[in-house]
């Protein structure tokens, strides 16, 4: 499966990530981006053109709106409180 990436992640740990998911990784951190937060139709547009089945965020909003939208697998937070996802809508 690929992922699309938003979240900050250490060298070891993205190293780490690539190896299970055997490189099939697109890394766009908010850091190096600047945009921590996309408008729904910009990460819709991002995800469909990645292919990404698995999205790991940290800031983006991931709404009902966006997940009916994509086909994701796996949607992965790295905050302590996945409270910018929809879990009922991913679930």
């Amino acid at each position: 499966m690929k992922a699309y990436v938003t979240a900050e992640f250490s060298p070891e740990a993205l190293d780490k990530l690539k190896l299970l998911l055997n490189d099939e990784i697109v890394y766009e951190s908010w850091r190096n981006t600047s945009n921590l937060y996309f408008a729904d139709e910009d990460l819709i547009k991002k995800i469909k053109e990645i292919g990404a089945e698995i999205l790991i965020c940290e800031g983006d909003n991931v709404k009902k709106s966006v997940i009916d939208q994509v086909d994701l697998k796996i949607i992965g937070s790295t905050r302590g409180d996945p409270n910018n996802i929809d879990v009922e809508a991913a679930t």
